[in-house]
């Protein structure tokens, strides 16, 4: 059995281009002109629930329950807005397909795994027409860490895999997936990665272990 787990962001739908705007806008209308770190990368975790701690911290914030959710509610309704005007997010090239591919596979498991919070990964993802439906979905509301997210999704899928395979969009996925010693599929023009899905089905089975390919 292989385990097959996605970021989300970037790496199956169309969203970095707003997120990180709704992220530091849903921020400052709810505290003021806060100071934030120039680059995402600056942050311990890249994730919205670690990047928010770290904010908060960083400008003497104190991390109350009502403030941290007052400021995921400014975003989700952002998230919304946008889904409203522009008629949902699009998907990277070909990435409906390709899940579709691989559910009907008997040697294959997979799940989701991103930074996002649950509300708005979900949201993100049935706007862009993915089906959810029997796939676990671990997000930073679940912890703070992007390695703990990924963890989890994957002791959501079982164990005994003979391959774990981590897809993802950014330089923090690719260093995640190597500190837990996993397979990294890079997705994405900045990471030179897959731009378009269309054929990695193929691509995939051909990675899988010699005599245990998908059926």
């Amino acid at each position: 059995m292989h385990a097959i787990i996605f970021d989300v962001d970037g790496t199956l739908i169309k969203s970095t281009h707003v997120d990180g705007t709704f992220f530091k806008q849903s921020i400052v209308e709810e505290l003021g002109q806060v100071k934030f770190k120039n680059d995402l990368s600056k942050y311990r975790h890249v994730t919205d629930q670690g990047c928010l701690m770290e904010v908060l911290e960083d400008n003497l914030i104190p991390k109350t329950p009502g403030t941290i959710e007052r400021i995921k509610q400014r975003f989700f309704k952002k998230v919304r807005e946008y889904i409203a005007a522009n008629n949902g997010f699009a998907e990277v090239p070909g990435a409906k397909r390709f899940l579709h591919q691989i559910a009907g596979q008997s040697l294959l498991k997979m799940a989701f795994a991103t930074g996002g919070w649950f509300e708005s990964a979900k949201i993100k993802l049935e706007s862009a027409g993915f089906e959810l439906k029997g796939i676990p979905l671990i997000t930073s509301d679940d912890f703070y860490t992007r390695e703990e997210i990924m963890r989890k999704a994957l002791d959501s899928l079982g164990n005994s895999f003979i391959s774990i395979t981590y897809y993802g969009d950014a330089t923090w996925d690719r260093k995640a997936t190597k500190e837990l010693g996993w397979y990294f599929q890079p997705v994405g023009a900045r990471l030179k990665g897959i731009i378009d899905y269309h054929l990695e089905a193929d691509r995939l089975v051909k990675r899988l272990t010699p005599g245990d390919k998908a059926q």
